[in-house]
């Protein structure tokens, strides 16, 4: 192998209610990842060995927090899975490179218009920001029929758009299928989008 990884962490979370239709959860991770290079897959065109090419074994802690309001009819959050910067190296064309895994944040929200007794509106978005690149923020309008159905469509400022199905089968079985275009000039005509399919079970 040239790179291998593995995640360990533990989530803990509290509720605060604020009210009788007010919670805050407030949560906590804490754990790392395991993470190693075999420098031996890798080409190197120097007689001398290079340094920079020697194996690489280490343990990358992380710690995330987050925080999350929830109302009947709205919602807030905002956290940040990781808050260390970490650096990894990174095989690239054959060669070793150094990558850093910065620190990213979340903040979204959303509101629930009952639009019928039967039948949901809930428009909502999501605000992505790491370091050193632009902000990303993703617009969704989902439609949400007798709890069962939900029907959604996301537009996002980098230039994609993205449909989702959902249905639930029964209290602890869900289907979907999500759909995400790119509209960006350089991909246009070059990709065709990517599929994903996904089954949710709640035990």
């Amino acid at each position: 192998f040239i790179e291998k990884q593995g995640f360990v962490a533990i989530d803990f979370a509290y509720q605060v209610k604020l009210s009788e239709k007010l919670d805050l959860y407030m949560g906590i991770k804490a754990g790392g990842n395991n993470y190693e290079v075999n420098t031996s897959g890798l080409e190197s065109y120097n007689i001398i060995a290079d340094p920079s090419l020697a194996p690489i074994s280490r343990f990358n802690p992380n710690v995330g927090v987050g925080f999350y309001l929830k109302h009947d009819k709205y919602y807030m959050s905002l956290s940040t899975p990781r808050m260390l910067n970490t650096d990894r190296a990174k095989n690239q064309d054959g060669y070793a490179t150094v990558a850093t895994d910065r620190v990213h944040y979340y903040f979204s929200g959303g509101y629930n218009f009952l639009l019928s007794p039967t039948i949901d509106l809930v428009p909502s978005f999501m605000v992505r920001y790491v370091n050193g690149a632009p902000f990303s923020t993703d617009f969704t309008a989902t439609t949400v029929i007798d709890e069962i159905v939900h029907l959604g469509a996301t537009y996002r400022t980098d230039k994609s758009l993205a449909g989702l199905a959902k249905v639930r089968v029964s209290k602890k079985l869900m289907l979907g299928y999500a759909y995400e275009y790119s509209l960006r000039s350089e991909l246009l005509g070059r990709a065709n989008g990517s599929n994903e399919f996904f089954i949710k079970f709640q035990f």
